[in-house]
């Protein structure tokens, strides 16, 4: 018999587990005591901010969905210093749920090496209600102390103290879900822990998956021992090779940069393929990877050196000769045996470059191969941007950076309008049924 449930999460990040609480007992309403934005004084005190009638744009504000800047400008606006919302029980209008990952809490920051750095402030990575402060191993100087940043070994400790808060009998961790598919008005989702495998049959399916299937070239020798697709896996492969190891790095945004970064702290030499229309256009750089947002946050020498230093690199490569080449508008087209990475110029003539490791680090996309159709989800049309539903599949969510939103702290926002979606739902059928 399959295990039966309201609502099934599948994801571990803050997303999901924000999510899972929300369902659980908790809501966010307004705080008419506290708060100093104009825009806002419609609702009263405790109202709920819930709007279904939400702008694709908000001006003033990185995010990409209308949900996830929504709920974030009740957090952080400029206007005022703290947040005008109030956490507040929501017992009420509790849907039976459970949560599945094939990861620890906080996932994908269980991939990344511990000493990574977060690019935005810690505060930002806080979930409401649940101080962040108390959990940072350590903390990094910035501009000031609201934008001081702090790392993964962290940011892990502070989620796994999040996952800790909640009920752990709901919380299906190192479970691997190997199928989903849909029978008459519900889910069905198969997964393995171990050797058991369970079926569990539900009404509404979040998946909070994030972004973590490695983009591919499609090339030779892609899958070879010394080649690797992220940037984790590269440093510490990086670590254990003789000091001035050649080290090919294709990509150009931030995961690139930290691999960068750590080669040279190795003593290593960089191989890099760099496009001539990012060097030109910098920050003005159209791209869905985070090249973009490299270009920009180097401009900021004293809060993200490690950028800066690796974008000077880029556009002034004559000057770092000693520990890093550019191929400008070459791209990869081969890796053999022998460790030579084959370049093809734009122009079509090709260099070989004999490498120790190959770093390809194109960006990540999320895993949808559970489903039992194809999801090509790029943009907001393809999801009702105010319950983050998926367009023509009824009661099937996304949420996080699976949306195509960069930060987390927009994420935020995704749990609770899935959240409080499914919340409504299941009240109007209490009420339809009565």
């Amino acid at each position: 018999m399959p295990i039966k449930t309201k609502a099934v999460i599948i994801g571990s990040g803050a997303t999901g587990l924000f999510a899972a609480r929300l369902l659980h007992n908790l809501t966010f309403v307004h705080d008419l005591s506290s708060c100093n934005v104009p825009d806002f004084h419609h609702l009263t005190h405790q109202a709920s901010i819930l709007n279904h009638n939400l702008p694709l744009l908000f001006k003033k504000r990185s995010g990409k969905t209308p949900s996830g800047q929504w709920f974030d400008s009740f957090l952080y606006h400029e206007a005022q210093k703290n947040s005008c919302l109030t956490a507040q029980d929501d017992s009420k209008n509790q849907v039976d749920w459970l949560l599945l990952s094939n990861q620890g809490a906080g996932g994908s920051w269980n991939s990344y090496d511990d000493n990574q750095r977060t690019i935005s402030p810690y505060a930002w990575m806080e979930i409401p209600g649940f101080p962040i402060s108390s959990y940072l191993n350590k903390r990094y100087a910035s501009l000031s102390t609201e934008r001081e940043k702090t790392d993964a070994l962290s940011l892990r400790a502070y989620f796994e103290a999040y996952q800790a808060s909640l009920p752990q009998k709901r919380l299906h961790l190192d479970h691997q879900v190997l199928t989903i598919d849909q029978h008459n008005d519900d889910w069905i989702v198969t997964v393995k822990h171990k050797n058991k495998i369970d079926i569990i049959q539900t009404t509404y399916l979040v998946l909070a998956i994030g972004q973590t299937q490695p983009k591919l070239l499609n090339i030779p020798g892609e899958q070879l021992p010394f080649v690797t697709h992220t940037s984790a896996h590269a440093i510490d492969i990086m670590r254990k090779l003789p000091k001035q190891s050649q080290i090919l790095v294709v990509g150009t945004g931030l995961s690139a940069s930290d691999v960068i970064t750590q080669a040279w702290q190795q003593g290593h030499h960089v191989s890099h393929l760099v496009s001539t229309q990012l060097l030109e256009q910098q920050s003005q750089y159209t791209s869905l990877s985070s090249s973009r947002k490299l270009m920009h946050t180097g401009n900021l020498q004293l809060e993200y050196p490690h950028q800066y230093q690796v974008k000077t690199a880029m556009l002034y490569p004559d000057h770092f000769k000693h520990c890093y080449t550019q191929y400008k508008d070459y791209h990869l087209t081969e890796l053999t045996t022998q460790k030579h990475s084959i370049l093809q110029h734009i122009t079509h003539s090709t260099v070989s470059v004999k490498i120790d490791h190959a770093a390809l680090l194109l960006g990540y996309q999320p895993d949808y191969s559970a489903l039992p159709y194809p999801l090509n989800l790029r943009t907001t049309q393809d999801y009702d941007h105010n319950t983050l539903e998926v367009t023509g599949y009824s009661n099937l969510f996304l949420a996080g950076s699976c949306t195509g939103d960069w930060f987390q702290r927009f994420f935020l926002g995704h749990a609770f309008y899935v959240a409080e979606t499914i919340k409504a739902r299941e009240k109007n059928r209490s009420v339809n049924t009565n």
